[in-house]
């Protein structure tokens, strides 16, 4: 007979490592698979329920517009308050949203309900990934970042279309249901992490009212001249790749592709995207300047072909590479932004990054309906090449960067050999 309280010692984690990586990831793809399910599902029970694009203009506005406005207080929460346990709040409080959504039919209650949902989930992110490096130490960051990035992908990849099943066999009951169960599995991934979410550091009372202000974060990136080129690097890639996304469904049309085709386009970048995170998986501290060169090449060689293709076939494997880019260069700007942030501010730092990325992403979407329209949909592929190719001049700070800590460790090494 084991011990009393043998079984719940062995299922808590109490030391950083993959192990808590392995754990976390596994609940960040049950979240993600329910968080992709839901949106399908309620993005066709909305519009059943209105007939109006009107209502899912309101419904994405609010989600991924105003919510990004919000980011920043996210931040400072993370960096405020205790991570863990700001996390497993956040997602509770999603959870009890998407049992709200059960019972809510006019499309006011569902946009209002969502809306919350969508700020109450979100205030748990900056926390997390400010945490990533106590979680499993600063030299394994790029494995970490790949290792959530393959979950996260697998999710957002198989969650759409399960979530579409469901809908159809069960109805939206079900898979909000469903959605709300994958927020308290990610929960218990949490709690079984026993260990710091937050590096030691002065008391919360000693820290000066300047670096407890909510927009710190903006600052500490604007005094680092590579997070100052990293983040409109970053802006400049959540529009390039985002942009595309209102003309991926007419350039399948336009090239007499239907329903199914499209679909296998979709999975092309989801197989494409937890490739790149496998590849990530492998980068090298050192790598992370080439890597995220690679990513920004990539996504402009493979946007612009895409502009000019004349066949399907093509623009699907295309979509494929541009996601294994893009894959590539967020493992490496993830790091990069985690090692470059003091752990005292590192959330309020993630959220500055997320908010101008959200804040280009409503550019994006404003600009891209006009463009279609205009130009047709391969205007906007050809766009998105244009503005990430712009992104190649912002990197010389990193590679100066990288060249000088290449000649410190080789300086180091000779020294260790004397």
């Amino acid at each position: 007979m084991l011990p009393a309280g043998h079984g719940l010692r062995t299922w808590l984690i109490r030391e950083p490592g993959r192990p808590a990586i392995y754990r976390v990831a596994v609940g960040g793809l049950v979240d993600s698979l329910g968080s992709s399910a839901m949106a399908v599902a309620f993005g066709f029970f909305l519009y059943d329920r209105t007939g109006s694009a009107v209502w899912l203009s309101a419904w994405y506005f609010l989600s991924f517009g105003i919510t990004g406005i919000l980011t920043p207080i996210a931040g400072w929460l993370a960096d405020r308050f205790d991570r863990r346990r700001l996390i497993i709040i956040s997602d509770l409080a999603a959870a009890a949203c998407s049992l709200a959504l059960i019972a809510a039919t006019g499309p006011v209650a569902l946009v209002s309900i969502a809306f919350i949902a969508s700020i109450v989930g979100r205030a748990g992110r900056p926390a997390f990934v400010a945490a990533l490096p106590n979680l499993v130490g600063e030299e394994e960051l790029e494995w970490a970042n790949g290792t959530m990035g393959v979950a996260l992908n697998i999710g957002s990849l198989i969650g759409p279309v399960l979530g579409g099943a469901l809908y159809v066999a069960a109805g939206r009951s079900v898979v909000f249901a469903f959605d709300a169960a994958t927020y308290v599995i990610a929960t218990l991934a949490v709690l079984s992490l026993r260990m710091p979410f937050r590096a030691p550091s002065a008391a919360d009372d000693g820290l000066d009212v300047e670096r407890r202000g909510v927009l710190r974060g903006f600052r500490v990136v604007l005094e680092d001249p590579i997070l100052r080129s990293l983040i409109i690097i970053w802006t400049l890639g959540y529009f390039a790749v985002d942009i595309v996304l209102v003309g991926e469904l007419p350039l399948a049309r336009a090239l007499g592709a239907g329903a199914l085709a499209f679909g296998i386009l979709e999975a092309a970048w989801g197989a494409g995207s937890i490739i790149g995170s496998l590849v990530g998986r492998r980068l090298r501290k050192e790598q992370g300047a080439v890597a995220i060169l690679i990513g920004i090449v990539g996504i402009a060689i493979g946007q612009g072909l895409i502009a000019v293709s004349p066949w399907f076939i093509p623009i699907v494997v295309l979509m494929g590479i541009v996601a294994i880019a893009n894959g590539v260069e967020d493992v490496a700007g993830y790091s990069l932004i985690q090692r470059r942030s003091p752990d005292e501010v590192r959330g309020r730092v993630f959220s500055a990054f997320h908010t101008l990325g959200l804040m280009a992403n409503a550019v994006a979407f404003a600009m891209a309906g006009a463009i279609v329209e205009v130009f047709g949909p391969r205007s906007v592929f050809a766009l998105g090449a244009v503005v990430s190719a712009l992104c190649v001049p912002f990197l010389r700070p990193l590679f100066r960067e990288r060249t000088r800590w290449l000649a410190v460790g080789a300086s180091d090494v000779e020294t260790s050999e004397m």
